[in-house]
């Protein structure tokens, strides 16, 4: 793979993954006082801004539509300029192929994304944890606190030890690996076109 192939990807992702921390910034209403908060906003002001900025219960669809495009926008690109899957797919001729490909690959892979950035805010939080308050430690307590309160309705401390960091680090670790076997699996034209056999 080209290092423009790596860098168009790198960007995507990365884009993908500031727009999924706006969602959830301003789902549990974090302060935009923070500087990393007030960082996401303006990263992803003008793409949100151009989709209307529409707010529904806390959830920004503006944002999760701009989740949306640039993650099929990622894995077209994949699909037609890197890989050259395109005509694979087409091949396989069934219009629930497209569904499988276009649809449920998408939703899969903004649930891989989400996993991965939830996995990086824990174990950022963990390491400055050992060190003073910052801007970052705020801004990665304010995210993850909400999550630590649930589980620890079920998971109580052993002895001094709070372990739900730790639960909650490998349920994101093994929820990532099964998106990214089942990512892998739905890459192969071969898969799709199985699926769709089985299920017609």
């Amino acid at each position: 793979m080209s290092s423009l192939a790596i860098f168009i990807l790198t960007t995507f992702n990365v884009l993908i993954s500031f727009f999924i921390m706006r969602v959830w910034c301003q789902y549990l209403r974090v302060s935009t006082n923070n500087v990393v908060a007030r960082s996401i906003l303006l990263v992803t002001r003008i793409p949100v801004a151009l989709l209307g900025n529409k707010v529904s219960r806390g959830i920004n669809l503006s944002a999760c539509g701009a989740v949306v495009i640039l993650t099929i926008a990622k894995l077209l690109t994949e699909y037609y300029v890197l890989f050259d899957l395109g005509e694979n797919i087409a091949e396989s001729g069934s219009a629930l192929t497209y569904l499988i490909y276009y649809v449920l690959k998408p939703c899969m892979f903004i649930i891989k994304m989400s996993a991965i950035v939830l996995i990086t805010v824990c174990i950022v939080d963990a390491i400055l944890s050992w060190f003073g308050p910052s801007p970052i430690k705020y801004m990665s307590s304010s995210l993850l606190m909400p999550i630590y309160r649930q589980m620890r309705k079920f998971i109580p401390p052993i002895g001094m030890v709070d372990i739900t960091p730790m639960i909650l680090l490998f349920g994101l670790y093994l929820l990532e690996y099964l998106v990214e076997t089942l990512l892998s699996q739905m890459f192969s034209a071969s898969f799709a076109f199985f699926l769709c056999s089985a299920l017609v």
